[in-house]
């Protein structure tokens, strides 16, 4: 009597499932890319123009966004931004989702030409 060894599907179905995540999430942008990203940018460009032309004004930046208001930036200031002010800097900040949770951070201390550092995870 021969016998053969009986095999659980479940490590099969593991290993399909990664596979399958991994070529579905493989196809998607790396952080701080894709239309999602670019979006974000484009809502925190005019902030950051306002900023620097406060800035410029008054020599140094404001406490909130708000301060920016109807002066710098026209109202409403958008609404997904994040603003800290940390001494003579700032940091400007959103967050999008899909596929995973995605986190764009720009920082006006940082050596020129400034530009966002983006990451994430799933």
């Amino acid at each position: 009597m021969v016998v053969i060894p009986r095999v659980s599907p479940f490590p099969v179905a593991v290993r399909l499932g990664t596979v399958l995540g991994t070529l579905l999430l493989g196809g998607c942008p790396p952080p701080g890319r894709g239309c999602k990203a670019e979006a974000g940018y484009r809502r925190a460009a005019p902030v950051i123009a306002a900023l620097d032309r406060y800035h410029q004004a008054r020599g140094s930046y404001p406490q909130t966004l708000a301060e920016l208001l109807p002066e710098w930036l026209p109202p409403p200031p958008p609404e997904d931004l994040q603003y800290t002010r940390s001494g003579e800097n700032y940091k400007l900040t959103f967050s999008y989702s899909g596929p995973g949770v995605n986190h764009c951070e720009y920082d006006s201390g940082s050596p020129a030409p400034r530009s966002w550092q983006c990451h994430g995870y799933y």
